[in-house]
């Protein structure tokens, strides 16, 4: 059985999603509602799997960074993800069959100057 077509199916999907995603944000700022469907075109997708690690106080895991795309749709599984609040690191606590929407750098950084304009 080839892995290939569930895959881009699966990428389809998620690329949707991330339109629908796009448009409630606009809208949500009083933007047009398919402005980053114009501005944002890159997909990109990784399948990472960490498997549960028996001694975690022994691991560094990844250094605190802010995702450099527009958005990030993640499907967590395990414990292990934490967004800064402030001075403060707080736990994601993943919920089955949910996602976790991420903003990254590019849609914060370009969503204040469209929004400061009023652009419809």
């Amino acid at each position: 059985m080839s892995f290939r077509d569930p895959l881009l199916n699966f990428h389809n999907q998620v690329g949707s999603f991330a339109h629908t995603i796009g448009e409630g944000v606009a809208s949500s700022l009083g933007l047009a509602r398919k402005l980053f469907h114009t501005q944002f075109h890159r997909q990109t997708m990784a399948i990472n799997y960490y498997p549960p690690c028996p001694q975690p106080e022994l691991t560094f895991g990844l250094s605190s960074h802010s995702d450099f795309g527009s958005i990030t749709i993640l499907m967590q599984d395990v414990v292990g993800l934490q967004v800064k609040k402030g001075d403060q690191w707080i736990n994601v606590k993943p919920i089955p069959n949910a996602f976790v929407i991420l903003i990254g750098d590019q849609l914060e950084v370009h969503a204040k100057p469209w929004h400061a304009k009023e652009h419809t």
